[in-house]
């Protein structure tokens, strides 16, 4: 496996476990406040060992969410064609993070569009 293939594949992991914590925080809002306060503490501590990981690695995770949408802005927009005309789009929600490291994209991220 060359370094290219496996910065490829830790990246793909890195996202997944991002949209698996982002899944876990949608949840526990609909738990019991007990269950839901444990269940947020896990996800803090996960997120912040997922942090750790990255400032380690030198790699910055980026979400543009609230953010004004541009063609330099290194994501891929999953409904840029419904708005199509929009003069002032924004990031409504980041679907996958950006992953950027030495200025450099090592995953383009996915986000969803709404109009001003």
């Amino acid at each position: 496996m060359t370094v290219q293939m496996e910065v490829a594949a830790a990246s793909r992991l890195v996202v997944e476990y991002w949209k698996l914590l982002r899944s876990y925080e949608r949840t526990a809002g609909e738990l019991s406040e007990a269950k839901a306060a444990k269940v947020q503490a896990q996800i803090r501590y996960s997120s912040q060992r997922l942090d750790q990981v990255l400032t380690d690695a030198g790699i910055r995770l980026v979400c543009f969410d609230g953010e004004p949408f541009s063609p330099e802005l290194p994501v891929s927009a999953i409904n840029a064609e419904d708005l199509e005309g929009c003069e002032h789009p924004t990031v409504e929600r980041t679907l996958e993070p950006t992953l950027l490291q030495d200025g450099s994209v090592l995953h383009t991220g996915k986000v969803l569009l709404k109009g001003a």
